[in-house]
């Protein structure tokens, strides 16, 4: 509980939101809810939120998982990769 004359916390201020992830980014860019990406891209809302929110990591995502993602966002895997070590390697085996 704050202190009386102390302004509680926001969640946000609290629990920083990870700005950097791209799956996030593309799907703002595009305009797409979480729900309608999930709907999309053939997976549970639950998985997008996990990806974004970091609690899943894209990177141990299946190639069907990517690939759906890809495609409802109109972009490659490799946008969506954030792991350098497994971008390489993907780009290598292209």
């Amino acid at each position: 509980m704050a202190r009386p004359g102390m302004r509680p916390q926001k969640a946000a201020e609290v629990f920083p939101e990870n700005n950097d992830n791209p799956l996030k980014q593309i799907r703002l860019r595009c305009g797409l809810s979480q729900s309608e990406l999930a709907t999309a891209a053939g997976l549970s809302l639950n998985s997008i939120r996990g990806y974004e929110q970091g609690t899943r990591d894209i990177n141990k995502a299946t190639l069907e998982t990517l690939c759906g993602l890809a495609l409802a966002l109109a972009c490659t895997i490799s946008d969506l990769i954030t792991d350098a070590d497994l971008l390489k390697k993907f780009i290598a085996a292209k």
